[in-house]
């Protein structure tokens, strides 16, 4: 769209990888938006959601990250997976600035909370998308469908026409609106030099990501949430239930919503209705 800016950039973070981000920005801005994507994906896949709400009539500036590890973020093996790194780095790049409204799915979602406990002030307001904050136990899920799934997933492709063959409309990408698809395509797999593509996001950093899913105990501060938050969840989500919502919602005071017709990949399979979340959430904090 011709009235949407785009710039982008990387920080050295505390843990000593570098994270990338990206902003999108309207002519006039009103609200200030961070985006936060879910395990094993990247930044880029909010674009869609942005372009939504540009049609929308929104003035902002939307700034998404890739978590350490995924996209154009990378990771210091030498430090073993923390998801409160995720909270550390968004906070960094807030850089006393604060967010209008913080925007996280699955992962990011997790991030994003454990973003407000470290910094009260960095956002009056959280939407949390599938927010993957459970209770106990809080050991690490070394033998977790996803992780062995991660660990047999296959990284290397011939070409990029070969990767769109191996995962266009196939397993969790079907339903998947095709703008968000053709962003993951783009930005979720890097070119080898020898002209083969290999995923962006490396299955042994991803394995250990869903490993540490568990771990960082944010189920029992959930009452410490200071901002006004949202939960959403898909209808068919296989990972949070309606009674599984009703429960987060009360543990963070929040609102909440189940997304009709859409999976846990919600915001990939339909980003308007994101968007919609996204605008009525903020008439909300307006109206308040």
């Amino acid at each position: 769209m011709s009235d949407l800016a785009q710039t982008g950039g990387s920080f050295r973070a505390s843990a000593g990888h570098t994270v990338a981000w990206v902003r999108w920005q309207t002519a006039r801005q009103s609200v200030r938006l961070l985006f936060v994507h879910a395990t094993g994906f990247c930044k880029e896949l909010w674009r869609p959601t942005i372009e939504e709400l540009v049609a929308r009539g929104l003035e902002f500036s939307a700034a998404a990250i890739d978590q350490l590890g995924h996209g154009a973020s990378t990771r210091n093996w030498d430090v073993p997976v923390d998801w409160w790194q995720i909270g550390k780095d968004i906070v960094q790049l807030a850089d006393d600035d604060p967010f209008d409204m913080i925007v996280g799915h699955s992962s990011g979602a997790a991030g994003a909370m454990l973003a407000s406990l470290i910094n009260p002030g960095i956002t009056p307001q959280l939407i949390l998308i599938e927010p993957i904050v459970f209770p106990p136990p809080y050991v690490a899920m070394t033998d977790h469908p996803l992780v062995l799934g991660a660990l047999r997933r296959r990284t290397q492709f011939d070409s990029r026409d070969a990767v769109y063959d191996h995962f266009h409309g196939r397993g969790p990408f079907s339903g998947w609106d095709d703008r968000v698809f053709d962003e993951y395509m783009s930005a979720g797999f890097v070119d080898n030099p020898e002209g083969s593509v290999r995923l962006a996001c490396d299955a042994r950093h991803e394995a250990e990501f869903y490993s540490a899913a568990t771990l960082h105990g944010g189920w029992e501060r959930m009452g410490e949430v200071a901002a006004r938050t949202h939960v959403a969840a898909g209808e068919l989500s296989d990972s949070h239930s309606a009674e599984f919502v009703e429960t987060q919602r009360q543990r963070l005071n929040a609102t909440s919503e189940i997304l009709s017709g859409l999976s846990h990949f919600a915001p990939m399979q339909d980003p308007g209705t994101i968007a919609d979340v996204v605008i009525r959430q903020l008439g909300t904090a307006a109206g308040s």
